[in-house]
């Protein structure tokens, strides 16, 4: 009887990861071989300023500061390397509609083989999941983006 209750605890976990219950982190790089640093990070800025429900941080110390720090923090957010606050060349905030949840963003800028990787991040401020709310802030800034400089490739990091 144990082993069965554990068993559709497991299924449900699963469900509900799957329907983005459990996440609140996304992580995703685009690739860009036509844009400079300098414009993408001009088109980022303008689409977090114009568009309704997300805005442009300038003093990104007040963003990530999901509790607790040393789990949710900026500096481990990213997957592969610590991130200081001096990378995060552009970062922004979404309010959702009903319940005006708080989402951060953030996105950094290196070249690499003659191209831009923007790497992009948003984490939830409260809650264990956000039915994909993280993913759809990110999509909707780089569609905007994607208007005047299109992507050569978006990578998944963390879902």
């Amino acid at each position: 009887r144990e082993r069965e209750r554990e068993t559709q605890r497991h299924q449900r976990q699963n469900l509900m990861g799957q329907m983005g219950l459990l996440s609140h982190v996304y992580e995703a790089v685009y690739i860009f071989n036509s844009a400079t640093i300098e414009q993408l990070r001009g088109a980022i800025s303008e689409s977090l300023k114009s568009t309704p429900s997300y805005a442009l941080v300038e003093e990104s110390s007040t963003l990530f500061q999901r509790p607790p720090a040393e789990k949710h923090g900026i500096q481990l957010a990213y997957v592969d390397h610590k991130v200081e606050h001096a990378e995060l060349t552009v970062t922004g905030t979404h309010t959702t509609g009903m319940f005006k949840f708080v989402d951060d963003l953030a996105f950094t800028f290196a070249e690499k083989d003659q191209k831009v990787h923007v790497k992009t991040l948003s984490v939830s401020r409260v809650g264990m999941g956000d039915f994909y709310q993280n993913q759809r802030n990110i999509d909707s800034i780089m569609a905007q983006v994607a208007k005047s400089h299109p992507f050569e490739t978006v990578q998944v990091i963390q879902n």
